[in-house]
Formats: structure tokens, sequence, C-alpha cells
């Protein structure tokens, strides 16, 4: 299995007929400690990943990333649209980055019973995306050598 089935595997939420019990356990110690921890702290670790990410996102150049215009953005997950995502993530591990195209995540369809329109963007959206690597321990360099990777793949793709 490649590393986004096993991410995809681990971080999978509760599933089966368990799912209410299982929620309902109360978190461990260290798990509160941490909650009170970035409680107290505030927004500060979103604060420290908003400069490099912008940077990031700036020297991507023409790649599209669907969340650059958010704001207040906090970077939690840089997203860019490409012609062929599993081409990215190819190269992108070939040049040492674990990108993902986002398998934890879903289009939610309709209900039945609601008079709506398809969500086709959506879905067009989540099928064109893979998900960048990206921590605000990162060095410049490296953010830039990614940023270099992205890049030239998208180019390829274009033309």
């Amino acid at each position: 299995l490649g590393h986004d089935a096993v991410l995809h595997r681990w971080t999978r939420g509760f599933s089966g007929p368990e799912l209410f019990p299982q929620i309902r356990r109360r978190p461990s110690d260290p798990l509160l400690r941490l909650l009170e921890r970035r409680l107290r702290q505030g927004d500060s670790p979103s604060r420290r990943r908003v400069g490099p990410a912008a940077n990031l996102v700036s020297d991507l150049g023409d790649v599209p990333v669907p969340t650059a215009a958010a704001r207040p953005h906090a970077y939690w997950l840089i997203p860019v649209r490409v012609p062929d995502p599993g081409a990215l993530v190819d190269r992108l591990e070939g040049g040492g980055f674990n990108a993902t195209r986002g398998r934890a995540f879903e289009v939610v369809e309709n209900d039945e019973s609601v008079d709506a329109r398809e969500p086709l963007g959506a879905r067009a959206l989540h099928e064109g995306v893979v998900f960048l690597p990206f921590s605000p321990q990162m060095s410049a360099t490296v953010l830039a050598r990614l940023a270099q990777v992205v890049r030239d793949e998208f180019s390829r793709q274009r033309s």
C-alpha cells in the first residue's frame, strides 16, 4: 500500500455499528492537556503557518490554488488543481514529498428529498486536486523546491 492509503486507513473515523459508543468515550488525559494548551495559546499555531504557506502559494505562480483567496486563511491544507493529479503525486514522491489526493474527503451528495442541484463543481474540484505537504517547520529552501516541482509538473501537463 502507498503512504496515502495507509494514512487514510489510520485516520478514518469510527466505522460500523459502534459509532456512538466509540465517540462517547472520554478523551485521554494527554489529549485533554493538548486541547487545554491549544486553547490557552489562542490562534498562535495558525499564525505561524500563515507566512510560510502564503509564500509557498505565491511561489506556485500560475498553478491554481482553489483556496488562495480565502480570508482569513489558516493554511491547514494547500490544495492545487492540475489536469493529472496522479502524475503530480508521482512527481512529488519522486522529489521526496508525500502529497495526497485527499481520499479522506468526499463530496456530499444531495439527499433525494432535497430539491437542489447536483454538486458537479465540487465533484470536479475534488477529482482534480492534490493536497501539498506543508508544515511551518519546513525550511524556505524545501518549500521553494516543493513549489518548483509543482510548477514544473503543472507546466508539463499544460503543454
